[in-house]
């Protein structure tokens, strides 16, 4: 995207813009069950903070982390990376988390951006194939397993 601007116009000399989508699969996931389902795929992760973080800030159990390999994504200028991001949640959550670099845009082209991202569903329905594809592997580790029609999504820069 990166259109041209005056040389006082602030520009993102190096940055990342991560599309996350969070949707409802179940009751519950038993991860464990999913980790042998999916043999060499994901580790339980701990979530990282930076600093002190009290103790009620970390899940029990820690979420199951899968990378996957993704046909990227071109939506409003941008075009997602290879790998997909997906976290599994004991609670029966699913996030799904696709990445693409912006270096020299301006603020007029996030705000492009994100208009763009919003009008067309493509990284969105992206992201739903993904944790379809995944619930249907998974459906014995799911209590009550059903994807949610309504999902969550945040643009994060």
């Amino acid at each position: 995207m990166a259109t041209p601007a005056t040389d006082a116009a602030p520009r993102v000399r190096a940055g990342l813009v991560r599309l996350l989508y969070a949707f409802d699969v179940g009751a519950a996931i038993r991860l464990e069950d999913a980790q042998r389902v999916l043999p060499g795929e994901g580790a339980l992760e701990r979530i990282r903070h930076k600093g002190h973080a009290p103790r009620h800030f970390q899940f029990d159990p820690p979420p199951l982390v899968l990378q996957r390999e993704t046909v990227p994504v071109e939506v409003g200028g941008l075009r997602t990376s290879p790998t997909v991001e997906i976290t599994l949640w004991d609670f029966g959550g699913v996030a799904v988390a696709f990445e693409a670099p912006i270096d020299g845009w301006s603020l007029e082209d996030l705000v492009a951006f994100s208009a763009a991202h919003g009008a067309e569903p493509v990284v969105q329905d992206a992201a739903r194939a993904q944790v379809e594809r995944l619930v249907a592997a998974l459906r014995p580790c799911i209590d009550q397993p059903g994807l949610s029609e309504l999902e969550d999504d945040y643009l994060v820069v």
